[in-house]
């Protein structure tokens, strides 16, 4: 997903996505007439069972993009918004990649991972139960995430 530069949410970042948005690159030729633009649109089928979701950390020149998103622990999808059914699915986090550096060619990830109600830090060969507050600070500018 697109990380805005200014202060966003999940919600919002989805919509910036999934959005319709004109393509003057695509045309469609109605009836033999002027090409128009086409509006491109995306859209989950159905809201799948296990999500993950990538953020646009780095810009086009590598570097970290290091906005923070509102992500809650548990978060609902509107199926009306982002489904073609129209189902709404509720989610949890289980998981999720934090980057640390300032550019996408170095760097080093770690993950944090729910285990019951423990968040743990995962860094190469060592892993260490940590609080809901450092888990939920760094979610806020996390590279992936996993949630079902």
């Amino acid at each position: 997903l697109p990380v805005p530069t200014e202060k966003s949410n999940l919600e919002h970042c989805l919509e910036k996505e999934l959005k319709g948005r004109m393509d003057g690159d695509k045309t469609v030729d109605e009836c033999g007439l002027d090409k128009q633009p086409v509006k491109q649109e995306k859209r989950f089928t159905t809201l799948p069972e296990h999500l993950f979701i990538q953020m646009r950390r780095f810009d086009k020149n590598d570097q970290k993009v290091a906005t923070p998103i509102e992500i809650s622990e548990s978060f609902e999808i509107d199926g009306k918004k982002f489904s073609k059914d129209s189902k709404s699915k509720a989610y949890q986090v289980k998981g999720f990649i934090y980057h640390h550096g300032e550019e996408a060619s170095s760097g080093h990830y770690t993950a944090y991972v729910k285990m019951g109600s423990t968040w743990y830090h995962c860094d190469d060969h060592s892993i260490q139960s940590v609080s809901n507050e450092v888990a939920e600070k760094a979610l806020k500018t996390c590279y992936m995430l996993f949630a079902e």
